[in-house]
C-alpha cells in the first residue's frame, strides 16, 4: 500500500495526492501516520491475546520493528557482521528474518503443515 497515489482525471495529468485526507498533505498528519506502510494497527489486541507476556513482547516489538536485528545493532554503532546467521547470504533485517530468509520460510512451511 502507498502513502501517494496517483490521479488520473478526464485524460489529465497524473497527480500525486494524500490518499488519508481530502485536505491534502501535512506535515502533522504525516508524523501521525503509522509507519506500517498505511494499515493502522491497534496494539491493544496484542495485549489481550492468551499468550505469555514475553511471545506478547516479541509479536510487539516485531511490528514496531524494534528487535535488536542486525542492522539496527549496526546503526547503534554495534560492530557486528550484518549477514543472517541463520542462511549466511542476505543482510539480517525484521523483513528478512521472518519472512525472507529461506531457513525460515522452511520454518513456517514446516508449522502450516503441524497445526
Amino acid at each position: 500500500m502507498q502513502v501517494l497515489a496517483n490521479h488520473t482525471s478526464n485524460g489529465d495529468l497524473d497527480v500525486r495526492s494524500w490518499r488519508w485526507d481530502s485536505k491534502g498533505f501535512s506535515t502533522s498528519l504525516y508524523y501521525k501516520f503509522p509507519s506500517f506502510g498505511g494499515v493502522s494497527i491497534n496494539f491493544a489486541h496484542i495485549w489481550q491475546i492468551v499468550a505469555p507476556l514475553k511471545d506478547k513482547l516479541l509479536i510487539w516489538l516485531c511490528i514496531r520493528e524494534r528487535l535488536n536485528t542486525k542492522d539496527l545493532l549496526i546503526k547503534k554503532g554495534i560492530q557486528t557482521h550484518p549477514v543472517c546467521v541463520l542462511c549466511g547470504v542476505q543482510n539480517e533485517n525484521h523483513a528478512h528474518l521472518f519472512l525472507e530468509c529461506r531457513w525460515v520460510q522452511n520454518l513456517w512451511h514446516s508449522l502450516k503443515h503441524r497445526f
